[in-house]
């Protein structure tokens, strides 16, 4: 755990906030304070601007365990996640309009916003990073008031894209091909996050199984990750195969992959 969440009342203000506590001993590595400044002040006219959480204060509080970066953000609704858990009883699938908008208008732009303006990739994108702004989703819909339904948030293992602090980044099930070969990577690694998510979107179910005939096969996760990929779209291309850190482990010198059948 890197952090706990908190509403909180603004005294100065009389406005409800979230307030994150970070862990202190993750505090100055994610450098999270700085992200979330770079997102508020970049270029606010920019339309993603407007789609990504927004940072309100900061502060340091001194603990028994060090000290702790605190982040007051504004106040969003659910995450895409458990709307996804809510609204299952009645209907599995999110009406296409609704998948639209979300994607296209909210978590695209943001996304360009972040890359283009801030110098961002959020590299951990999935629907607990999607907070909903209003709780009366399906009515913004239909209002078409082309303000924001969701706001991507959570910038905590953002990286600049001119400088990775990892090489492991996005959750498994919407890892890009480039970061399993251990390639190196850029801003273009989150359109297959996005594409990803579009499919567990309209489908309400992943796009890959990160557990994916592990013991049938005797394989492991990344190992399962590159069969599904190849099974649904032909092999992997050669500059991947070649690639110097890992692909020597799944592929062999005539590029098939090296894993048990």
């Amino acid at each position: 755990m890197y952090s706990t969440v908190w509403l909180a009342l603004d005294s100065a203000t009389n406005s409800r906030v979230a307030l994150k506590i970070l862990v202190a001993k993750y505090s100055s590595d994610l450098e999270e304070a700085a992200k979330l400044e770079a997102i508020q002040d970049c270029n606010p006219h920019h339309p993603g601007h407007a789609r990504v959480g927004q940072l309100l204060d900061h502060f340091e509080h001194q603990g028994p365990h060090g000290t702790h970066t605190c982040l007051v953000l504004e106040l969003l609704g659910p995450s895409l996640h458990l709307l996804q858990h809510a609204t299952a009883a009645h209907s599995p699938f999110f009406p296409m309009e609704v998948v639209k908008q979300i994607s296209r208008d909210d978590m695209l732009i943001a996304i360009d916003y972040m890359h283009t303006s801030c110098r961002l990739i959020h590299t951990d994108l999935e629907t607990l990073k999607a907070q909903e702004v209003s709780p009366t989703l399906l009515e913004r819909v239909r209002r078409s008031s082309g303000n924001p339904m969701f706001k991507v948030t959570d910038v905590g293992h953002a990286n600049w894209i001119d400088n990775h602090f990892t090489y492991l980044v996005q959750p498994r099930a919407l890892r890009a091909p480039e970061v399993i070969l251990g390639m190196d990577w850029d801003e273009k690694i989150e359109v297959w996050s996005i594409g990803c998510l579009i499919f567990e979107l309209t489908m309400s179910k992943p796009l890959f199984n990160p557990r994916w005939k592990l013991e049938e096969r005797k394989i492991t996760a990344p190992e399962s990750y590159i069969l599904q990929i190849i099974e649904m779209f032909g092999e992997i291309p050669k500059d991947m195969q070649e690639s110097r850190k890992f692909a020597k482990l799944y592929f062999d010198d005539a590029g098939k992959q090296n894993v048990n059948n």
